[in-house]
């Protein structure tokens, strides 16, 4: 099986439903690669100004892509690119019923940093180094 076919939704339903839920990648029998998002909001006195666009609370809903792994065995074959394709186009669609203003990374260390920055539009926070965000108008572009 090609596990680059599609990223499907793990239907096993999680005990605790305010934990994150995993979209996966599978070989067939295991899972090869995930993320999850989750609801988050960033202050309004650092947000970028693509976000601050109208009236916006002190706190700015926003996506929070809580994790993505790939399975070492199965780096360097694209996954990690087809996952956050799919969670950016996933979070572009819920802002619609949410209102989420953007997607934010919180990234793990300098790899995972390079890899959203050559990645996708993100822009680092002026909080943390480690943490990027990118607005849902930048994101709303690749699909107009």
């Amino acid at each position: 099986m090609d596990p680059r076919k599609s990223v499907t939704s793990e239907s096993t339903p999680h005990p605790n439903p305010r934990k994150p839920h995993p979209y996966v990648i599978t070989d067939g029998t295991r899972v090869v690669a995930y993320y999850s998002i989750a609801m988050a909001t960033i202050e309004k006195t650092v947000a970028h100004g693509a976000m601050l666009k109208g009236s916006r609370p002190t706190q700015i809903p926003c996506i929070l892509l809580a994790r993505l792994a790939v399975d070492r065995r199965w780096a360097g074959q694209g996954l990690g690119w087809e996952l956050l394709r799919d969670a950016l186009l996933r979070s572009v669609v819920l802002s619609e019923s949410i209102g989420a203003a953007a997607v934010l990374v919180h990234c793990r260390d300098e790899n995972a940093r390079a890899f959203y920055l050559a990645n996708g539009d993100f822009l680092p926070s002026p909080v943390d180094d480690l943490h990027l965000v990118v607005p849902m108008k930048t994101l709303r572009r690749y699909l107009d």
